[in-house]
Parts: structure tokens; sequence; C-alpha cells
């Protein structure tokens, strides 16, 4: 997340669009969200869906790309689908608000998370699911997965740093969305 973090607090321009390490731009992805901003520049934040390498399918199926009503329900839609959540665009001024927290919560998992539900908190805020595919994700390799900490107790980690940002967004949310 740290890497991350380094993008949006560096980048320029209006918005930031991350993706993880193991994922790829697929053909006509960059043309799809450039259009997509410059049509909508009132989008506050956009996760662009992905498929796996050897897939043909999106990941996730939505019905589609289409607007959320607001952050609660972008939030509670995404709900599940948060850690899947590796290719994100928001618009880079609503991040930095947040960005002194998020690097407090620098160098444990989720710390992402911060300028993410942030954006999801705006009132007035715009949010958006790209259908896509426009991502392609490299699973890792099982030694990859050993490296990192997911055996053992790795997941228990996973959900309590989780837990940690959340509460960060305390009274932010309807309680039906963050459980």
């Amino acid at each position: 997340d740290g890497g991350e973090l380094y993008v949006v607090e560096h980048g320029r321009g209006d918005y930031v669009w991350t993706f993880g390490d193991d994922d790829e731009m697929a053909p006509g992805g960059i043309a799809y969200v450039l259009d997509l901003v410059r049509k909508h520049p009132e989008i506050t934040f956009a996760w662009a869906n992905y498929r796996g390498f050897a897939k043909t399918n999106p990941a996730f199926d939505l019905g589609g790309s289409k607007f959320f009503a607001d952050g609660n329900d972008a939030l509670g839609t995404l709900q599940n689908l948060l850690g899947q959540i590796s290719t994100f665009i928001f618009k880079r001024e609503v991040a930095m608000q947040v960005m002194p927290l998020a690097k407090q919560q620098n160098g444990s998992w989720w710390s992402i998370l911060v300028p993410i539900l942030h954006a999801f908190s705006q009132p007035s805020g715009r949010f958006y699911f790209v259908q896509g595919p426009y991502v392609i994700n490299h699973p890792p390799t099982e030694e990859e997965i050993k490296g990192i900490g997911f055996h053992d107790n790795g997941c228990k980690v996973f959900g309590v740093n989780l837990y940690n940002i959340y509460k960060l967004f305390d009274g932010k949310f309807d309680r039906k969305v963050i459980r």
C-alpha cells in the first residue's frame, strides 16, 4: 500500500489511477478511463473491474458499468470485494485530504483504504463501477503467497488491520454497510 500512497501523493493531474504490481492494462483500458473522466469530471471514485490472466470473463459482474447512488451504495455493493480492489481511479484532491492519516497506517495492510473510504464518505461524491474488464490480473505463485504471510495467521492480521481502518470512519456510513 505504501507504493500506492506514494503515487497518490506525488501524482499530477486531477485523477490518480493505481493498480497492483500483478496487474496489466487490457486493450482499450486507458482510452475508456480517460473518456470516462472527461465526460464525467464529477466522479470522485471509480473501481475498474479486472479478469484473471487465463480467463475471459470479468471477475465480478454487477450488470454493467454504472454509477452508484451514493457512498453507502458503493461501499455496500463493493464491501465483499474490497480485498479485490487493486485498480481504482479517484480524484487526487479528495485523497490528499486524508494523506497524513493514510500515511500513519502505512506499513499495515489496507492503508490505501483510508483515501478510498474518505472518498466514499463525501456527501456530494459520485462513484462509478467500470465493468470492463480493462485490467488483467496475474495471480501470485504459491511461493509468493507463502512469502507474504497469507498462511498461518496472515488472514487474522489482515482482518485486524481492516477493522482498524474501518474504525477510522466510524459514524460516516450506514451501520449496515460497515459491520
